[in-house]
């Protein structure tokens, strides 16, 4: 890896910044809480072959609300496909903080001891290893939603404010786009619809 002069890292920092936040989706007013292949937040779909690892970050975008940093988020993933263990599938969770309680399938929480500004926060990795075709299937749309006990999904700032966020969407081996931010699209979701008559 080719080392960058001392000088010129703010000046990088900056620009990779930048490119960030022109690079996601525009989400003006409430953090968002999203589920992304890079850590810019700017793919949600991925394909997921047998012991192929896939990457998943989750990340929390303050960009356009009132909130720099958070010290604590909590959400669900729906549709989530469970972590089964050989000879099924595997998740690896990497989290940023070791505070973390919960299952993403029900309710997950992560605080921080320090406060971690924005405007992109790494939340964390999951590494997915598929074992069996079947394990995630085709158009497994995923999407980050409330907490089922609490009803919360939230992130709260660096002097204890809790703010209400809102949900992204990923995809998992889509035979059509799906929108971070506002879900799939009509072709997709017509096929997802029609799936369930075909049995």
């Amino acid at each position: 890896m080719r080392s960058v002069p001392r000088r010129a890292l703010p000046a990088a920092l900056a620009i990779l910044a930048a490119a960030a936040i022109l690079s996601a989706p525009a989400r003006a007013g409430e953090p968002f809480v999203g589920l992304f292949t890079d850590e810019y937040g700017s793919a949600c779909n991925a394909p997921i072959q047998v012991f192929q690892p896939v990457i998943v970050h989750v990340l929390t975008d303050l960009s356009g609300s009132s909130v720099t940093s958070i010290t604590a988020a909590e959400f669900r993933i729906e549709n989530w496909p469970g972590n089964p263990g050989y000879p099924v599938g595997q998740v690896t969770e990497r989290w940023e903080s070791n505070l973390v309680i919960g299952r993403l399938a029900e309710g997950f929480s992560i605080a921080f001891q320090e406060p971690a500004y924005g405007p992109l926060v790494h939340l964390g990795e999951l590494e997915l290893m598929a074992f069996d075709d079947g394990w995630i299937g085709a158009d497994r749309l995923l999407h980050v939603a409330p907490a089922l006990d609490s009803g919360s999904l939230a992130v709260v700032d660096e002097v204890y404010q809790t703010f209400d966020a809102r949900g992204g969407w990923f995809l998992f081996n889509g035979t059509s786009e799906v929108d971070c931010v506002g879900g799939m699209s009509e072709e997709l979701r017509w096929g997802q619809v029609k799936s369930l008559y075909d049995d």
